[in-house]
């Protein structure tokens, strides 16, 4: 009975120290730091490879992650980061050694107290709410190896005010809401991305200025919306066929320049209202459809061109621009504009048709008791005397805008041909 006890002894203190490094208990550890929740090291099946896990922490400044540390009778090369590993932990600083190549979800999301952190060259993603919420976090640098920024991976970091990428950048997509409510005063984004998600960079109220990369081919609803120190956007598409969606630039207040893309197919709902800023927009040559209220209240607009490809007008899109003098039409057979699509604009606004064709606008309901300034008709810039439309495709029928005949019109340039101003 005696020796059954021993047995049973020795089986019970095997079992507490088989189960103490995943137990939920206090301890100090090696580096000083107070943790609770766990150990702070775990393997895969592979086990010379570790992994760092439920780091949370009750008191310290600082943390330090081991390259390698010996669980049993192995050495582990620590790889990962895991899901939660510090979230909410009450750290300024992390030192992440060079061996760690994948930080997972909300790793370091709500450390609220963390103001630095270097994001090892070996990892390929950030990913989902890697630092939501890190409050104290103001910079960071992105390694050339990131393809991804996952959803709402800086979101909420509010002293965030640099973000960074090396000349190398791979990076391809930054995902919805990766930097939403962040302190960014500008950003260089790499010549990599194609895509840029839903309210990426809402709300970012210091950003002052953005430059789209060429390759770009999505941006995201609300991308921009309420970033109301921005002043200029451009985008510098060549190829990769664009939209500006819905909610995008809405509540830019500062905006003044926008330098829309050639590439550019429409303009969604609500796309630039608010912008009270802006002064004018010029509508590039293969765009088909303004959106509802695309640019409604925009009130210190002036000019806006639009061009011969749109075929639809929304309801209030240019409704509240007050100080809109002057849009020029070229449209050879006008679409018929939505409800208030121009209402309360300026009372001398003047409508620039194309010649011969003030009729036409007229009966689609491009009247001048919409625009009270007048309908006038472009004249063909002088030297031009022999384009009609409907004639022939012949390379003498273009004339770039100054009159003068091109015998080889460019490739994206703007002519006129056929009596029409057009892209080549």
């Amino acid at each position: 009975m005696k020796a059954n006890k021993q047995a049973w002894s020795i089986l019970l203190l095997c079992f507490c120290m088989t189960v103490t490094t995943v137990c939920a208990f206090t301890y100090v550890a090696d580096d000083g730091v107070e943790y609770w929740g766990g150990s702070k090291y775990s393997t895969d099946s592979d086990y010379r490879k570790a992994y760092v896990y439920n780091m949370q922490k009750k008191s310290g400044k600082t943390a330090s992650i081991k390259s390698t540390v010996i669980l049993g009778s192995q050495t582990c090369k620590v790889i990962r980061i895991s899901e939660r590993a510090f979230q909410a932990c009450a750290v300024s600083s992390v030192t992440v050694p060079g061996t760690i190549n994948t930080i997972e979800q909300y790793a370091f999301a709500d450390c609220s107290y963390l103001r630095t952190i270097s994001i090892p060259e070996e990892v390929k993603k950030i990913a989902r709410y890697t630092f939501k919420d890190c409050y104290s976090l103001s910079s960071i640098a992105v390694p050339a190896a990131v393809t991804a920024i996952e959803a709402g991976a800086f979101s909420g970091c509010m002293q965030l005010s640099s973000c960074t990428f090396p000349d190398s950048s791979r990076l391809k997509s930054i995902n919805y809401y990766a930097f939403k409510k962040t302190a960014l005063r500008s950003i260089t984004i790499p010549d990599s991305v194609t895509d840029i998600g839903n309210e990426c960079f809402q709300s970012c109220g210091k950003l002052k200025s953005i430059s789209f990369p060429a390759r770009l081919s999505n941006l995201g609803t609300g991308c921009f919306q309420y970033c109301e120190s921005l002043v200029t956007a451009t985008f510098n598409n060549k190829k990769d066929v664009i939209s500006i969606k819905d909610y995008v630039f809405d509540g830019c207040i500062n905006l003044q320049q926008i330098v829309m893309p050639q590439t550019l197919t429409y303009i969604g709902n609500y796309a630039f209202r608010d912008c009270k800023s802006l002064l004018s927009a010029d509508i590039p040559e293969g765009a088909t459809s303004l959106g509802n209220c695309a640019f409604q209240n925009c009130q210190a607009l002036k000019s806006v061109s639009i061009p011969s490809t749109i075929t639809s007008i929304g309801e209030n899109a240019f409704s509240g621009c007050t100080s809109l003098d002057t849009v020029y039409a070229y449209m050879w057979t006008p679409c018929k504009p939505e409800k208030d699509a121009f209402s309360n604009i300026s009372s001398k606004c003047v409508l620039v048709v194309p010649e011969g064709r003030t009729a036409q606008y007229a009966a689609a309901g491009w009247t001048t008791g919409i625009f009270m300034g007048g309908i006038v008709e472009m004249s063909i810039p002088a030297g031009i005397s022999t384009v009609k439309a409907g004639s022939k495709t012949k390379a003498e029928s273009w004339y770039d805008l100054q009159g003068r005949q091109v015998t080889r019109p460019e490739k994206g340039r703007i002519y006129i041909h056929d009596g029409r101003k057009v892209v080549r």
